[in-house]
């Protein structure tokens, strides 16, 4: 289940650093008691345009460090950059994704209750982000497998396409010589290519004579 299903958390909010300066952080999701996200969009990996960036504040302090934190009896009123929104919440978990080795993306979940959570809570999250983690960025290469993939072929097309056109459409009708060709590429397109080409000889020593 998900992240809510699971920990049933008063709020979760889910973190990118991906793709921002340094010190800046994106929230791409901010699930509050009543469910609503507050976030603009559903979807903030294909509208990222809005989502507004955040610098400094207790987030920021947050994922600074790539670790995991639990935290009892916390306090935050009167944030930089989001006000009392985390004002009635007193304890926290906080678990980073991890994508080749760096840590781009959190999940952060509160709870009025000081103690509200526990370090098997903690563990659990952290294996449960990265597995999802693993996931996504797993469904994001294949996308792009698939996208790389198509414009491949679609380049080699062209390449076919242009090949046909340079091949001679007909053969040379000579007189006491008959021709054929065969044209069989590996693949769509290949390398080689032929031609019929015309010479006239010049009989020297009639010539001479």
């Amino acid at each position: 289940g998900t992240f809510r299903e699971v920990f049933e958390p008063d709020c979760l909010v889910s973190v990118s650093t991906r793709g921002v300066e340094a010190g800046e952080y994106l929230v791409t999701r901010w699930f509050a008691e009543d469910g609503v996200n507050l976030v603009e969009t559903d979807n903030p990996w294909r509208d990222k345009s809005k989502l507004k960036k955040y610098t400094g504040g207790f987030i920021a302090q947050v994922v600074a460090q790539p670790l995991p934190k639990l935290v009892h009896h916390l306090s935050v009123q009167n944030d930089p950059m989001h006000g009392d929104a985390m004002a009635t919440y007193r304890s926290m978990i906080a678990v980073p994704t991890f994508t080749n080795g760096e840590a781009k993306n959190w999940v952060l979940m509160f709870r009025k209750n000081p103690t509200g959570f526990t370090h098997d809570d903690l563990e659990e999250a952290l294996i449960r982000s990265n597995l999802v983690g693993a996931m996504v960025a797993n469904i994001l290469n294949v996308k792009k497998l698939r996208e790389l993939n198509e414009r491949m072929h679609e380049e080699v097309r062209r390449i076919a396409a242009i090949q046909r056109a340079l091949l001679p459409s007909t053969l040379p009708q000579i007189p006491g010589a008959a021709l054929a060709a065969s044209y069989q590429t590996y693949d769509t397109a290949g390398g080689d290519m032929y031609d019929f080409a015309r010479l006239d000889f010049v009989d020297e020593a009639r010539q001479e004579r």
